[in-house]
């Protein structure tokens, strides 16, 4: 609601009513599960919900203090009140035929997304450039009538458009090189913009990733090499009745050589404040001040439209980005009392979440240095608000500084694990707990529990801690300085162990710490550089460097031993070569297939 009402302050000040609307349904759904669950239906609802007139023009004040009012009404009474939400229909204003309409569309809609993958996180909620309650709200208005043929009508006609995804005919880039308060543009000589000021930029090549086909073409236009090049915006250019393409914007602020033009451009740095909008595409105007201002930080898709290199209307979509298009789940880890920055991992997971769409997600806990009624709490409310499956990675955590500084006696740790977990997972079930051993905790329980069972992997590498692993959770993630032999070991250890716990798991992971090069003595290179310094204190045949073919070849051989996923983590801290090495992903993933 506060996104597309514009609440008071809120950043959106325009509100998108349809979309309100919308929401509106969303909060009867709910409010009506609530009177069904309470047994509290009354028989005047229908007339009562019916016989509100709707104001005859749109009320924003009136409609923020109704919605305020039904927010209040919600928690102070712990239940959904009609009263308050007919007087928010009313001021918005809403009909009961819009809401009956809508509220049926939103029921098939979320039909639609369970058929075409929501639960396993395959499903897209934005194709052609529109999230699908855009979609929605457009079909609803061309299928107004029969309320009988309403849902299967409305299935057939989502279908089409999903199934139709946007397919561009080229990828460009455009790479902006900033030198101070200045930024290198050209005068288009040839090509696409012919007699435009652009950056220097085109297609990629067959193979490329984003970021070296954009150092290329700077070479090639304007014969400078760039060494630290960043994507900033992935745009989509769409020419009604004719071609679409994708596009990325890059910023550098490192390269040498000497500047020079080309037969394809002429070079200039340029005042960014003193940039001709008027002599260059129409939509730079909009996303140009944004990306150097650096309001890209957060992962952006933007959208245009044009009509004969007009444009007619343009949105940023802030959700998943493509370059995270092909990776099957999301970790982060936990650390405490660092020396270095490390940022909490149910905060930043929260934040993650936000774009990472409907596929698993979840992170480590070293479960001995956290309050487990706490802890559930997190963990409750991230896969609450998440719209795919959670997955605990938990472990023992054996650094005594880490230990000390969280007041957590290492000795105990074995016996905390396990008595904090069974504790969390009954508090996930819905299970009033006590306990004296290790935490004084009275009668707790919590809420907003998982809607779906938390998926638990346990990382360990002894004996013991293995059968431990086999015994009370589903899935099993292997140390991560193990060599390929050592993983191998362990897993028929772990394999065993759950054979004689009759338990079958649902997963069994290592993690590699990886750098994809675009050449394998690039990445011999880096890796020797980063051993240098002391990476992390890992056996070097533990971190995997290579080319895409390479590491394709050594995270099959752990795929062939029986690792049903392989956890990856980026061992370059440079943000360039880091996207590079998460583009090049999907590529090995495309070999291992």
């Amino acid at each position: 609601m506060l996104d597309h009402f514009g609440w008071k302050w809120w950043k959106h000040q325009v509100p998108d009513v349809d979309q309100v609307k919308l929401e509106l349904v969303d909060i009867w759904h709910f409010g009506l599960s609530e009177l069904i669950r309470a047994d509290n239906l009354v028989e005047d609802m229908a007339s009562t919900l019916a016989a509100a007139q709707p104001s005859d023009e749109p009320d924003p004040a009136a409609f923020r203090a109704s919605i305020e009012t039904l927010a209040a009404d919600a928690l102070q009474s712990k239940s959904f009140a009609l009263g308050p939400f007919v007087v928010a229909m009313q001021n918005l204003p809403m009909t009961y035929q819009e809401l009956f309409d809508m509220y049926v569309g939103k029921n098939v809609l979320n039909q639609f997304r369970q058929a075409n993958g929501y639960q396993d996180g395959s499903y897209r909620k934005v194709w052609q450039g529109r999230e699908d309650n855009e979609h929605l709200v457009e079909l609803l208005a061309e299928l107004q009538g029969d309320a009988e043929v309403l849902p299967e009508s409305e299935m057939l006609q989502l279908a089409t458009p999903y199934q139709d995804p946007w397919q561009p005919e080229f990828v460009g880039t455009l790479l902006f090189l900033l030198r101070g308060a200045e930024v290198l543009l050209i005068h288009k000589k040839t090509g696409h913009g012919a007699g435009r000021i652009n950056a220097p930029g085109g297609k990629l090549d067959s193979g490329e990733t984003v970021i070296e086909g954009a150092c290329r073409e700077v070479m090639e236009e304007v014969g400078l090499q760039v060494s630290n090049a960043q994507v900033g915006v992935e745009m989509r250019f769409v020419e009604r009745n004719g071609p679409q393409w994708l596009g990325f914007a890059l910023t550098a602020t490192a390269f040498s050589g000497e500047l020079r033009e080309t037969r394809e451009a002429r070079p200039f740095w340029c005042p960014v404040d003193a940039i001709p909008y008027e002599q260059m595409w129409p939509d730079d105007a909009i996303w140009l001040p944004k990306l150097l201002a650096g309001d890209f930080s957060q992962p952006c898709v933007g959208n245009f439209l044009f009509d004969n290199e007009v444009l007619l209307e343009h949105a940023f979509d802030y959700s998943t980005p493509s370059i995270w298009a092909d990776l099957d789940s999301l970790f982060v880890g936990d650390h405490h009392v660092t020396p270095t920055n490390y940022y909490q991992n149910t905060a930043i997971l929260g934040r993650m979440l936000a774009e990472w769409g409907n596929k698993p997600a979840g992170a480590l806990y070293l479960l001995p240095l956290w309050h487990p009624v706490l802890l559930a709490e997190q963990i409750g409310t991230l896969a609450a608000i998440m719209g795919g499956r959670f997955i605990l990675q938990c472990a023992l955590g054996g650094d005594r500084k880490q230990s000390a500084g969280m007041g957590i006696d290492l000795k105990k740790r074995v016996p905390m694990f396990e008595d904090s977990l069974s504790i969390m997972q009954a508090l996930w079930r819905g299970e009033t707990v006590n306990h004296s051993r290790f935490w004084p905790i009275e009668n707790a329980s919590i809420n907003p529990r998982p809607a779906e069972p938390v998926e638990v992997w346990v990382g360990s590498s002894a004996p013991a801690a293995i059968n431990r692993t086999a015994r009370m959770a589903q899935g099993w993630l292997a140390q991560p300085g193990l060599n390929l032999q050592q993983a191998t070991a362990q897993l028929n250890q772990y394999q065993q162990a759950c054979a004689e716990h009759s338990r079958t798991p649902s997963a069994v992971s290592v993690r590699r710490d990886i750098y994809i090069g675009e050449t394998s003595q690039a990445a011999a290179k880096m890796k020797q550089e980063l051993i240098a310094r002391g990476y992390r204190g890992f056996p070097e045949e533990a971190l995997l460097a290579g080319s895409v073919a390479e590491v394709a070849d050594e995270l099959g051989r752990f795929s062939d031993a029986g690792f049903t996923d392989i956890i990856v983590r980026n061992m370059c801290e440079d943000q360039g070569e880091a996207l590079a090495t998460i583009e090049r992903l999907a590529d090995v993933k495309r070999l291992i297939a």
